[in-house]
Formats: structure tokens, sequence, C-alpha cells
């Protein structure tokens, strides 16, 4: 995955071996990075398990003219309801992203046994079915507080008393 970062990513999906299906989401506002969180959830359409592994590439840019960082792959294995599987992930060094790319990176031998019948009784084996991705943090709220403490004073003259303003940032 690490060379798609680089290359002209476009023509590189367009082209793989196995005509993976594509695409890119964008948000505004963008997807937002917390510390030792999840920020995005991906949703893939399984109709229940069992059922053989489905992968997708997930990708990242905090600016649409970016290069791509890779944030994870997402798997077909964690169910939401008896009808989808998610993945959780983090979007790494990035502060935000305002465009994931998901590319479908199944191999389609995994959905076939030799004699070319179906592993599973559904001959809809092709891939992953992406349903969608959800920004876990998709605002940034930031506000101005003030606290007693070294700083500004309250007047010139006859108080003691001072302050300092500071920024506190969360999601919602």
């Amino acid at each position: 995955m690490e060379a798609l970062v680089n290359e002209d990513l476009a023509a590189k999906l367009s082209d793989t071996a196995n005509n993976a299906g594509w695409i890119i989401i964008e948000f505004d506002p963008p997807a937002y990075n917390v510390p030792d969180e999840d920020d995005l959830q991906v949703v893939e359409d399984t109709w229940g398990l069992p059922y053989p592994l489905e992968l997708a590439a997930v990708f990242g840019r905090a600016d649409a003219a970016d290069d791509w960082t890779f944030l994870f792959l997402a798997r077909n294995q964690q169910p939401v309801d008896g009808n989808h599987t998610y993945t959780n992930g983090r979007l790494g060094e990035l502060d935000q992203a305002v465009q994931i790319l998901v590319q479908d990176v199944s191999n389609p031998t995994w959905f076939k046994k030799a004699d070319g019948s179906y592993v599973h009784s559904d001959a809809t084996l092709d891939g992953y079915d992406l349903n969608a991705v959800v920004a876990l943090h998709d605002v940034l709220n930031c506000y101005d507080e003030t606290a007693w403490g070294e700083g500004y004073r309250f007047t010139e003259r006859g108080n003691w008393g001072m302050f300092f303003t500071y920024t506190v940032c969360g999601s919602k």
C-alpha cells in the first residue's frame, strides 16, 4: 500500500489486477484526529457472518492537494448488527482529513475454489461492499476560557488579582 502514496493514484487504482473499485469521499467539515481515539468508522454490507474475508485499504489527506497517507485496512469481520460489519481506525499522523479514499484490495481468488465454484453459498462474493465512512469527530469546538493566575491585572491599581486566557478544543 505504501507505494500508492507517491504515484499517480487514479491511474494506479484503475489498473489493478482485480479491477478493484475505489471511491474518494470528501468531508466538510473535516474529520478530526483526536489522540488515542478512533477517528473513522468504515461500514461494509456483508448481510451476515460467516463470510469470506474482504479488505479495503483506507487512505486520507489533510488537504485535497496533499499526497495520500495510508491509514488502515478495513475488514468485513466485525459485526455492527446482523447485516453490516465495521472497522474503526485512526487518522494517524494527520491532524484532519478532508478526503478519504477507500479501495477494495480483496483478492478474487479468496472467493472461489479451484473448480470455479464459490466458497460460500452466495455467488455475490466479489469484494468489499462499502456502505459508509463515518467521521467520528467531525467538529472541533474551540473556545476561550480564563483562569486566576499570573497574567493580566483586572485593574491597574488597588487589586492584586490577575488572570490569563487559554483556548480549549474538543470534539463534539
